[in-house]
């Protein structure tokens, strides 16, 4: 929704087919353009036929605005989508010039891609994963200049959404089928781990005398699934912006063909995105316990509707603060 602002943009799936790209080959770049994104959607559509489950994961779309992950992956390796017990992540957090490197390249690729489409006067709105969590010292010291937008759903949401997605991963990557229990586990040992090295990251700036209030925000997730529109007019309020009558006409067209399409994709849907926490097992209450454990940081994924009661489902880092949250 963010990015269907005027003057914004953001990274294309077809983009990141390759590191770089020619501005100044023999073919016109809306040519080389057009070739990417056919041979894109053609692996897309391949990808439908192989791995069926995967459309009701991740939206396969050549155009569709991509998630920085795919971009990160060439500089930073993450194996979190194929092991239940991920590895790269604990060995990047002992060498932090990885990580640094990795995102100091994604700025230099986000560069190349405004100085192809001449947009360098457009603002960028990349879409995160929660890899961004685990590197928030990284982005911020990268990036100092982004505005960063975190999202909050229940616990119990969370995980059962994400172990289903790393189930349908491993049964495309693996030739063993996945154990839901080693998958249960392995998402909250990846989610602990992101929610203390972002609070570790933000008050380690808070120490260092820099303000980590300083461009982010904290998102209501239900309040943005109920009221779209509305948290979009409140997060730009919130930066001292405000939303044109086409950047709101562009999301209510959006909003009303991405219903259409959930629509016809929901009978599917129902086969292949198993979120039962049971089927992990795992339960509601032993999820909010185990994060509960972790001390303030259990806010994070945690009931939320009172920390956001009288607001519109967007708060400033600084009345997080208030509630001892990072």
């Amino acid at each position: 929704l963010l990015a269907l602002a005027p003057d914004s943009q953001c990274l294309r799936a077809y983009e990141l087919l390759r590191t770089t790209r020619s501005m100044n080959g023999w073919l016109p770049v809306p040519i080389v353009d057009f070739l990417d994104w056919a041979r894109v959607a053609f692996l897309m559509r391949a990808a439908e036929v192989i791995a069926p489950q995967w459309p009701h994961h991740h939206t396969l779309d050549a155009s569709s605005p991509e998630e920085c992950l795919f971009a990160l992956q060439r500089s930073m390796p993450l194996d979190t989508h194929y092991r239940a017990e991920a590895r790269l992540p604990s060995r990047y957090a002992d060498d932090q010039e990885i990580p640094e490197a990795a995102y100091k390249q994604y700025r230099l690729f986000l560069q190349q891609v405004q100085t192809r489409r001449s947009s360098e006067e457009q603002r960028y709105v990349l879409k995160g994963q929660l890899v961004h969590l685990q590197y928030m010292a990284q982005l911020r010291s990268v990036f100092p200049e982004a505005r960063v937008v975190w999202a909050h759903r229940p616990a119990e949401q969370v995980v059962g959404s994400l172990c289903s997605l790393r189930r349908s991963q491993q049964e495309v990557f693996l030739s063993e089928p996945p154990k839901p229990a080693e998958v249960g586990q392995g998402v909250l040992r990846y989610l602990s781990d992101a929610l203390v090295r972002a609070g570790d990251a933000l008050r380690a700036e808070s120490a260092s005398g820099q303000d980590p209030a300083a461009p982010l925000l904290h998102v209501q997730y239900s309040s943005l699934v109920a009221n779209p529109v509305s948290v979009v007019e409140e997060i730009y309020a919130s930066w001292g912006w405000k939303v044109s009558p086409a950047h709101r006409e562009a999301m209510e067209g959006y909003l009303e063909r991405s219903l259409a399409e959930r629509g016809k994709k929901s009978e599917g849907r129902q086969v292949y995105h198993k979120a039962s926490l049971e089927f992990y097992s795992l339960s509601k209450e032993l999820v909010r316990e185990h994060f509960s454990s972790r001390g303030h940081l259990a806010h994070s994924f945690g009931d939320m509707s009172e920390i956001f009661q009288g607001s519109n489902g967007v708060l400033r880092h600084c009345d997080f603060q208030k509630y001892g949250i990072a």
